[in-house]
């Protein structure tokens, strides 16, 4: 199993979010689909062997939503001071 989170600009409504998700919901190998629509946010997961993050995302953009993988940054520590 795979989890995934996936960006959605402008994912405005409930009506939206519960959209997004019936969508993704219908591609094989999906096991469960949970949104968070004020930080426009989707998580996915699924099983690797039958679907990949590409038919997730087609999915969605084939539904007109502007989806994209969500990378968390990696937050720089501070170097230790010296002295």
């Amino acid at each position: 199993m795979k989890a995934v989170h996936i960006l959605i600009d402008g994912l405005r409504d409930d009506y939206e979010a519960v959209l997004a998700e019936m969508l993704l919901r219908f591609v094989d190998g999906v096991k469960d689909v949970a949104s968070i629509r004020s930080i426009h946010l989707i998580s996915v997961l699924f099983d690797e062997s039958v679907a990949n993050t590409r038919q997730l995302l087609r999915t969605l953009r084939a539904a007109g939503f502007s989806a994209k993988l969500y990378r968390p940054q990696k937050q720089l520590t501070a170097a230790p001071a010296i002295g």
